[in-house]
């Protein structure tokens, strides 16, 4: 199996800590998890070759509306590629606001909704028959922080996943194994608490705000099954189906 990972983080200490909690989450030799960061070089085509599947991290920084135009279009001639070639995608966060810009839905920047700590995702009757979520229950625990969100998913995407206050979660498209998340599934209480003391500038309000998410982060351990269960019931099974 092979897992191409793109990168989006501009800082190396973020990078590298992002890169441990995805190889630990998924499970797998590192010699089998590929990183390409968009900041360095914009994957093409040819990079799909031998690759089961894409996972696009997070960012911690940049806002997606603000990216240049020509580093966006680059990026959906890649992510349509690989979906023309019918492989397997999952976005964290900016990797998901990406595939939902790519494939025709909408992103807002809205600080007056955004999201940060550990939140509760509430599965949505789509989720009952997903290869992924059907395994998870009603409702779980999940760490999050962004600023943007999906405001419009593609066409044909369902909904997977939204938070108590009935926001946007988790989209796919059914059946082609691509998946666009708002919350971090590589991320325990104690990697977000790491991300959000790095990126404090980006996510720390009024004084006093970043203690308070600190003081209320908890356990994900079921979002924690979400990138193995993309793996077992999603990669693998397509790979045996194409085999």
């Amino acid at each position: 199996m092979k897992i191409l990972f793109i990168q989006s983080r501009i800082d190396p200490g973020m990078q590298e800590h992002e890169y441990d909690c995805v190889v630990h989450s998924l499970a797998l030799p590192k010699s089998q998890i590929e990183v390409i960061n968009t900041h360095k070089v914009i994957p093409r085509e040819t990079d799909l070759d031998g690759v089961d599947a894409v996972v696009l991290g997070a960012t911690g920084k940049t806002c997606i509306l603000r990216e240049p135009r020509a580093r966006l279009e680059a990026l959906a001639r890649f992510l349509l590629a690989a979906r023309k070639r019918r492989i397997p995608m999952l976005g964290i966060n900016y990797g998901g606001h990406l595939l939902t810009i790519v494939f025709g839905g909408a992103v807002a920047h809205d600080e007056t909704r955004r999201e940060i700590g550990s939140s509760k995702m509430c599965r949505c009757p789509a989720a009952w028959d997903d290869p992924i979520f059907r395994h998870l229950p009603e409702t779980f625990v999940a760490q999050v922080a962004h600023l943007d969100r999906v405001d419009r998913m593609p066409e044909g995407a369902v909904t997977l996943l939204v938070s108590e206050k009935g926001d946007l979660e988790a989209w796919s498209f059914p059946g082609e194994g691509i998946y666009a998340l708002e919350f971090q599934p590589e991320s325990d209480k104690d990697d977000l608490a790491s991300r959000l003391v790095g990126y404090q500038e980006t996510y720390a309000g009024a004084p006093g705000d970043l203690e308070y998410v600190m003081l209320r982060l908890r356990p994900s351990p079921e979002a924690s099954r979400v990138l193995p269960l993309f793996l077992s019931e999603v990669v693998k099974k397509d790979m045996a189906a194409n085999a």
